[in-house]
């Protein structure tokens, strides 16, 4: 793994340039309203505050799936997406502004034979794969509000609430499953955002992420004691639930 991750593990240029992009795209809408309201120079702080917090874990989200890809015997590469922006705005217009459209971009993986050896290349094991590095972006979003919860609560909720809302908006929108289009290779792909590589191999596991995310974004939100205990267990009685009357349902159609 160590040979792995010297030899294949690496941020191109053209990566670097969309995640900057996306970078300042979500700095951009997250600073708009006290832009638009008059308060330039707070707009101008927060642009830079929100590009350096976007930035970060945009590289450390792609990072963890790109190291996830390596062990299943891929190689990932990091897109923008124009889709993201479009779904953003609908969401945006229809919540009359309450959700902010970002656009978190994607990670497109390609085999890569060398690493594949000894592997099975089958199409389950295909959707397997996908819903493992799908699942680790997911994860590694959700790994970081956990982390900063406390420190919003215990420490400075002016400095990290922030940050924790930006990771939700991230979450959330790499977990709706769209297609994408890339601002910089032009392509136009129909399964390399989280979301439908979580939903096309498990649609109760995508159901489980998914409910767990909008508990804890509601229990942290609410000031919650103990907010992923509570979110942990919702998120369990949605997915059996789920699992009971609505999956075998669809999986009988």
């Amino acid at each position: 793994m160590k040979y792995r991750l010297k030899k294949y593990l690496h941020v191109t240029k053209k990566e670097h340039k969309e995640l900057h992009l996306v970078a300042v795209l979500i700095a951009a809408v997250m600073s708009a309203n006290f832009f638009f309201t008059g308060e330039v120079g707070r707009s101008f702080f927060l642009l830079i505050f929100y590009y350096v917090i976007a930035f970060i874990f945009l590289v450390a989200k792609t990072l963890m799936q790109k190291i996830r890809s390596l062990q299943l015997g891929y190689e990932a590469t990091y897109e923008s997406n124009i889709t993201s922006l479009i779904v953003g705005i609908f969401f945006s217009v229809l919540s009359y502004g309450l959700i902010l459209p970002v656009f978190p971009g994607t990670v497109r993986i390609e085999v890569n034979k060398k690493l594949l050896l000894g592997r099975s290349t089958t199409a389950t094991f295909a959707y397997r794969d996908l819903f493992s590095v799908g699942m680790s972006g997911a994860l590694t979003l959700l790994g970081f509000i956990l982390l900063l919860h406390p420190l919003a609560f215990g420490v400075n909720a002016t400095l990290f609430m922030p940050i924790i809302n930006l990771l939700f908006l991230l979450l959330i929108f790499s977990l709706v499953p769209i297609p994408i289009y890339s601002f910089m290779s032009h392509k136009f792909s129909l399964a390399p955002v989280d979301g439908l590589h979580l939903i096309r191999y498990s649609r109760t596991w995508y159901v489980f992420i998914l409910a767990f995310t909008i508990f804890l974004y509601f229990f942290i939100a609410t000031q919650t004691f103990s907010a992923w205990l509570f979110a942990l267990i919702a998120s369990a009685i949605t997915y059996f639930i789920y699992k009971k009357y609505f999956d075998f349902q669809l999986s009988k159609g």
